[in-house]
């Protein structure tokens, strides 16, 4: 076979169409997504502050409303319940009723139940020999009628009240014992507090 020779100006035109042959376009990488921005979180709201209940204690001042039960300390036997009646009232430090139970129930709160045992000192006084008295049977009496264990009321210099014990009938005269009949015994109380104000 013959070989066909290509002229000089096929071949410069086919070195021609060579060089226009532009290679095929490659697309370009794809750029990464852009990170996702971080979720923002609100401030913390504040916690509103939790207020603490007032709570109200005896104190010197206070207007306390209170049940009692008054025993004796010796036999725990009950002289005295005001349940059986009415609460007892009092402002507190005025000494209207006896120091041991103002003591005693000093600091309590409404609510509060509380027993404590109070001394004859602070209740209803020692027994006292100052307290024994003689009067004519003239001063107590004109028709003087009365006997041994019998218990006299007498209105003191301050307007109280008070009791007073025969303990022995003279020819003329009267000896009385003063003292309050509980004097010399201690005591225990207890004390439901109902109100403070």
């Amino acid at each position: 076979m013959k070989k066909i020779k290509k002229s000089k100006n096929q071949k410069k035109q086919a070195n021609n169409q060579a060089n226009n042959v532009k290679p095929a376009n490659t697309a370009a990488p794809a750029a990464a997504p852009a990170p996702a921005p971080a979720p923002t979180q609100a401030p913390a709201a504040k916690a509103a502050p939790v207020q603490q209940p007032v709570v109200k204690t005896v104190k010197v001042g206070s207007v306390v409303l209170f049940h009692y039960r008054k025993k004796l300390a010796y036999n725990n036997a009950v002289i005295e319940d005001s349940r059986l009646k009415v609460p007892c009232k009092i402002i507190e430090g005025q000494h209207r009723v006896m120091i041991g139970l103002e003591k005693g129930i000093l600091g309590m709160t409404v609510g509060q139940t509380k027993e404590f045992f109070v001394p004859a000192a602070e209740a209803h006084g020692e027994l006292t020999t100052d307290e024994i008295v003689v009067l004519k049977k003239a001063q107590i009496s004109k028709n003087f009628n009365y006997k041994v264990g019998q218990v006299l009321m007498f209105k003191g210099a301050n307007g109280v009240n008070i009791a007073a014990e025969i303990l022995k009938i003279t020819h003329s005269s009267v000896i009385l014992n003063t003292n309050h009949p509980l004097a010399g015994e201690d005591l225990i109380f207890e004390v439901q507090i109902l109100d403070i104000a």
